[in-house]
């Protein structure tokens, strides 16, 4: 009887992640790669878009107008059988 009383403590197996993330390293330069060309006309040049905003630059909510919403956006109007339907409240 001495042994129902007593406590079993278990051993807790230290966590290893499945996962496996890169770092994310602030001040870590960028790798610079060396990339010979033939011809350097064959170069792209891409320039960032000076019109477009970051993302998150505009305030909550400050987006486009109802009215400038696509058709394929807008609400389908309701029938005058969908209506009656409402407001019955369901099926009677």
């Amino acid at each position: 009887m001495a042994a129902a009383g007593a406590r079993t403590i278990r051993v807790v197996k230290p966590h290893v992640p499945l996962i496996k993330f890169p770092t994310r390293k602030v001040n870590e330069p960028l790798k610079m790669v060396n990339i010979s060309v033939a011809n350097p006309g064959q170069m792209l040049v891409s320039t960032p878009d000076v019109t477009s905003k970051p993302v998150g630059s505009m305030p909550r909510g400050s987006g486009i107008e109802w009215s400038q919403l696509p058709a394929k956006y807008h609400r389908k109007p309701l029938s005058q059988e969908e209506i009656e339907f409402i407001e019955r409240g369901g099926p009677a």
